[in-house]
């Protein structure tokens, strides 16, 4: 049995090998698994990895998440290794892009208190709240 997370986890140590040591061994080592694990753990159809394979690389359970298998170690290696490989600029990249798009996020917020505050909104319901008048 060969499950999806050793996998992930050995592509990045293989590349932290070669970038501590530079050492030819642990590129084949990388190349290696990075290889094998791209040509059998990816669903070609609806994507995802599958989580668990036979020794000849044959999917052994087709779930893709299960309570032992979730969304962690594939993503994580991906993220990790595309940072070492492509360095600060990736990273700067990623950054700029999340800075970005929590400043649309906070601008957005921002506008919708105003309106709240301004139209007397309910937030909740997001109708507008009618003043009732006392009449005595």
């Amino acid at each position: 049995m060969k499950f999806w997370w050793p996998h992930n986890e050995a592509i990045i140590a293989t590349l932290l090998a070669w970038k501590l040591t530079g050492k030819k061994k642990y590129t084949d080592m990388h190349k290696l698994v990075h290889d094998w694990s791209f040509k059998h753990f990816p669903d070609p159809v609806h994507g995802e990895w599958y989580g668990y394979l036979h020794r000849d690389g044959s999917v052994s359970q087709h779930a893709k998440g299960n309570l032992y298998k979730g969304p962690f170690h594939l993503p994580r290696m991906l993220w990790y290794c595309a940072g070492e490989l492509l360095g600060d600029k990736f990273l700067s990249q990623i950054k700029s892009k999340a800075k970005k798009t929590d400043a649309k996020s906070t601008v957005k917020k921002s506008i919708r208190s105003k309106q709240i505050r301004k139209e007397k909104i309910n937030p909740r319901k997001k109708t507008a709240i009618k003043k009732r008048s006392l009449k005595k």
